[in-house]
């Protein structure tokens, strides 16, 4: 099996640790991951439940990294940004559709994008990939 592309959006806040956190319990409770069909008790159960497999979601990712790592969830520089979908401040849009961004993930590593309407800042758009 290889490795599942997965994403969630979040509103944006500026705490991207604390946006990490409140997505994982979000999407936890709402069941959008793999095994949550087995009704874990915790997101802890969720991921002894799926061991090395991962849950494909942003359950597998507990921290923010300055450098990708397993676990891991790097934030985009603006010049990333740039990069990737030709602008600094990216919309929805612009991310759904930039196919190269998915090809610099690693498996179970994230990438948050601050994605904006206009000049403002207005989602967090996490994407990643499974483990296996």
């Amino acid at each position: 099996m290889g490795g599942e592309s997965w994403f969630h959006v979040a509103p944006y806040q500026s705490d991207i640790p604390a946006a990490l956190e409140a997505l994982r319990r979000r999407v936890f409770a709402e069941g959008e991951y793999r095994g949550s069909e087995a009704e874990p008790a915790s997101i802890e159960e969720a991921l002894e439940n799926m061991d090395a497999d991962g849950t494909a979601s942003i359950l597998d990712i507990d921290h923010v990294a300055d450098n990708p790592e397993p676990t891991g969830v790097t934030v985009l520089t603006p010049a990333e940004a740039q990069e990737y979908f030709g602008t600094e401040r990216p919309s929805r849009a612009d991310v759904e559709q930039a196919d190269e961004f998915w090809d610099d993930i690693g498996r179970g590593e994230a990438v948050c994008v601050v994605l904006y309407s206009g000049d403002r800042p207005s989602e967090l758009y996490f994407a990643g990939y499974s483990f296996d």
